[in-house]
């Protein structure tokens, strides 16, 4: 395995996670068996373009980069003691080498020095394989949340 570096991003950079972002959401457009169309038209300024309205402060922006490629990243935000991990993605053949667990490390590190007393992460349907991955970290089910599909 390559060594891996660890860069912060300030909001100015975050177009930079983009295309690995892409893959994500295509990856949920192939996996959800009711949303898939709304993530297909799901475009990149719309599910990050919020983040631009929180301080810089209030973001934290983490990637992996093996060599001079980006592997991964995780996008967290922190707002009046609530921290959530936003988005989280590591490419398929980078996986299952402690990236993805050192992102989101960070990130709850960061969560925790902002003194956030509730951290989440939302998972979406048909992605269940992330669940044992995030219950690793210490997360566990508290609320089983439905939307209407129109």
């Amino acid at each position: 395995m390559d060594e891996v570096c660890y860069a912060r991003l300030s909001r100015s950079d975050l177009w930079e996670i983009e295309p690995l972002w892409r893959r994500l959401n295509e990856m949920h457009a192939d996996t959800s068996p009711h949303f898939g169309a709304l993530y297909e038209r799901l475009t990149f300024d719309q599910r990050m373009g919020g983040l631009f309205r929180l301080a810089e402060d209030e973001l934290y922006i983490l990637t992996a980069s093996t060599g001079s490629v980006m592997v991964g990243y995780v996008v967290a935000v922190a707002h009046e003691a609530r921290g959530e991990i936003e988005s989280l993605f590591v490419e398929q053949t980078s996986r299952r080498q402690g990236i993805g667990k050192s992102l989101c490390e960070q990130a709850l590190a960061w969560m925790r020095e902002r003194e956030c007393r509730t951290m989440v992460v939302a998972v979406s349907f048909g992605n269940e394989n992330a669940i044992p991955f995030y219950r690793s970290l210490g997360f566990c089910e508290r609320l089983l949340y439905l939307q209407h599909k129109e």
